[in-house]
């Protein structure tokens, strides 16, 4: 396990501009500091978190079996970053509003965070478990969405999570609020639980 830490005085920052690779072969590397992206992040193995927020524009992916999270803080994604691979993407903590290409081929997990889509997005895998998923465009999940607890909330009427493949419905109180739209164009399974929906 490895961390990047600040320790008090003005708040530090790291800031990428050219290629940033993790490449350990298990645990997790954590940035306790904010973290800005203008360049190009890839977790080729293990897990990278970003605990402290930061405002990016470059690309940011994760290989198979690894996992770029975004668990803390305030992180922005503008209009021209891209976050794409068939790892795991992980919105754990903190909130991430994403405005740029989302095109995953892997798993979006939200456990705690918030993510707001704002601009057309895509997953292969879709868990939803805690915190809250929303914003003012469509996130597309094209093969499995898993919703066991937490929110989808928010987009003034334009938020939409999309299910094409297997939709199912579990666990704990789930809550569609806010003019969220949930949509079903693929199979749906409620199997236990509640869903509780808002104005």
């Amino acid at each position: 396990m490895s961390h990047l830490n600040s320790f008090g005085g003005t708040a530090p920052r790291f800031f990428n501009e050219g290629t940033l690779l993790r490449t350990t072969a298990t645990g997790t590397s954590t940035f306790s500091v904010t973290f800005d992206n203008d360049g190009s992040v890839d977790i080729q193995s293990g897990v990278l978190s970003l605990t402290a927020g930061g405002t990016s524009g470059g690309s940011f992916s994760a290989q198979a079996g690894d996992t770029l999270g975004f668990n803390g803080g305030t992180h922005t994604l503008s209009a021209s970053t891209s976050v794409s691979g068939p790892g795991a993407i992980e919105f754990g903590g903190g909130s991430t509003a994403l405005a740029g290409t989302y095109a995953v081929t892997g798993t979006t997990i939200v456990s705690g965070g918030t993510a707001n889509f704002n601009a057309a997005a895509s997953t292969a895998a879709l868990v939803v478990s805690s915190g809250v998923l929303g914003g003012t465009a469509t996130l597309t999940a094209t093969t499995t969405f898993d919703w066991t607890g937490g929110s989808l909330s928010g987009g003034g009427g334009t938020g939409t999570t999309r299910s094409t493949g297997t939709m199912t419905l579990s666990g704990a109180a789930k809550i569609l609020t806010n003019s969220y739209t949930l949509a079903n164009a693929g199979t749906a399974t409620w199997s236990i639980g509640v869903l509780l929906v808002w104005l």
